[in-house]
């Protein structure tokens, strides 16, 4: 119906939910068995390991998963992933795409266009508090998302060169003569502790009796500590701001993005 020609990833975790949580099957075999027949191509996370024993037991065809692992290759090969990469038009695309002017554009008309204004109260004058004028005297800005980068990208995001909170934002917009203030208020649910990056004026690390701005830290090309110590470090530094993101890919490129340890 709706001419789709790509394939259905689940969320994280979330076919494990269909046996684990939501009881709406009785085994990973019969939870992998429905999302495959539901139409989940692919499945991120580690449930689909039970399509095996889910067609042993006869709760799916094989042919369903071979239809949803031809999806899957069929995009792969539009893709161009099995071609040299001088035949592959997306291989051809520039960095100076990244945050392009033109991208930049789209991504504020996408953000006005979805900000909804639940309220824009009258002020005692008849008019309207929103828009603030710049000659404001003073601004308090109060919640625990006002000053935060991370809550603004989610996940499943790319890292922005020059990101902006909306407490930046206001500073930016007003003028020079209007006082900003800020306060987090409150946490954005009980018993979650408010994380904050240690600031790098409290981390030193004394190196032949003499105090140095950072901490030292060893690197290693393993994730197991346990037998880290037998072994040299790749390299050691010391980094005078830690606020690393290293997720998806190690602290450097002669290390291993998914075996590693610091």
């Amino acid at each position: 119906r709706w001419k789709f020609g790509g394939y259905v990833v689940s969320d994280c975790g979330a076919v494990g939910d269909i046996y684990r949580t939501h009881k709406t099957a009785a085994s990973a075999p019969e939870g992998a068995a429905r999302a495959v027949l539901a139409g989940t191509d692919l499945d991120c996370g580690t449930e689909y390991r039970a399509l095996l024993p889910a067609v042993q037991q006869k709760l799916l065809p094989e042919e369903a998963i071979t239809n949803a692992v031809r999806r899957l290759f069929t995009a792969r090969f539009r893709l161009g992933m099995f071609d040299p990469p001088d035949a592959v038009p997306y291989a051809r695309i520039p960095y100076d795409v990244v945050e392009s002017s033109e991208h930049k554009d789209l991504a504020l008309d996408a953000a006005r266009e979805s900000i909804v204004l639940l309220k824009n109260e009258t002020l005692s004058n008849g008019a309207p508090l929103l828009p603030l004028s710049k000659d404001t005297k003073t601004i308090a800005v109060i919640g625990p998302n006002a000053n935060d980068v991370d809550v603004m990208l989610g996940n499943y995001n790319g890292e922005p060169t020059q990101p902006m909170t909306p407490l930046d934002g206001i500073k930016l917009r007003v003028s020079r003569h209007t006082t900003v203030l800020y306060a987090r208020g409150c946490d954005i649910a009980a018993n979650l502790p408010a994380m904050q990056v240690v600031p790098n004026t409290a981390l030193y690390t004394t190196n032949n009796k003499r105090r140095e701005a950072g901490l030292k830290g060893q690197y290693f090309n393993r994730a197991d500590f346990n037998t880290a110590h037998l072994v040299k470090p790749l390299f050691t530094r010391i980094d005078r701001h830690i606020d690393f993101h290293w997720a998806d890919a190690a602290p450097r490129d002669d290390m291993d993005d998914d075996n590693f340890g610091v």
